[in-house]
């Protein structure tokens, strides 16, 4: 929204025609689409999380997603990590399920 007035008045229309080849193509244009209401959804979510948690929860919550997203590209695509990489990725995980477990104990005495 903020970005097409700067692009229509610097003439950069005709320019992304003659480059990008895939600008009308309506496969593109639906998974942009689709990329967007989940990129705000998870937007959501997060600020949802944030509400009724803790920002520190929050981010132990980003920590393990990173951790995970790490572990599915060295299973799915062969990305090599060191031992010293496994390592530390155990110990994220560990830690956030720990800190999982205590916030749900907490929960629960309440």
């Amino acid at each position: 929204m903020f970005l097409t007035p700067i692009v229509l008045f610097s003439g950069e229309v005709g320019e992304i025609r003659r480059e990008v080849y895939f600008i009308g193509d309506l496969g593109f244009w639906f998974l942009m689409t689709i990329t967007g209401v989940a990129g705000f959804l998870i937007n959501t979510a997060m600020f949802l999380q944030i509400k009724y948690t803790t920002a520190l929860t929050n981010t132990i919550s980003g920590t393990a997603k990173s951790c995970v997203q790490t572990l599915l590209a060295m299973v799915f695509y062969q990305n090599p990590i060191t031992a010293m990489n496994g390592f530390g990725i155990f110990l994220s995980l560990l830690g956030s399920g720990m800190y999982s477990w205590v916030r749900y104990a907490e929960m629960q005495r309440k």
